[in-house]
């Protein structure tokens, strides 16, 4: 396995950047979160999130912060659903690996690195599958 380096910094800039196409508005975040409060969020979706952001520099949220969050993100794959957007797996994966390649890591080396701080993959594709989700019912639209 190659060495760590800087992989969380890069990996913030990257997850930064997928975040920064769709700013929300805290009194549309609150709307928003009770608009899908029927949407169950489990408590190990809650701690893998919270695991990836403790590991990010100078990034803290709170709980309520990283349920909205995981709310959010699925009320947009859910909104895009029902529109008859849909978003495969396996571009989803390729995304993930693009993320990869422009931290210069192997996509076995991203997981690895994600694993000793205790996040699983699926939570940075969960994150990924609601933005390309989002991004293409906008386009759409």
């Amino acid at each position: 396995m190659r060495p760590a380096g800087n992989w969380i910094v890069r990996l913030a800039i990257a997850l930064f950047a997928v975040a920064a196409a769709d700013p929300m508005p805290g009194a549309r975040a609150q709307a928003q979160q009770e608009a899908v409060a029927d949407d169950p969020i489990a408590e190990p979706e809650i701690e893998q999130r919270t695991r990836l952001w403790a590991s990010v520099p100078r990034k803290s949220y709170t709980r309520e912060q990283v349920i909205a969050e995981l709310r959010d993100e699925k009320r947009k794959i859910r909104e895009a659903r029902q529109a008859g957007t849909e978003v495969l797996r396996s571009e989803v994966d390729a995304e993930y690996a693009r993320m990869a390649r422009r931290m210069d890591l192997t996509v076995s080396e991203l997981t690895e690195n994600l694993a000793e701080g205790g996040v699983g993959p699926e939570t940075i594709k969960h994150r990924l599958h609601a933005d390309m989700a989002w991004k293409r019912y906008q386009e759409s639209r």
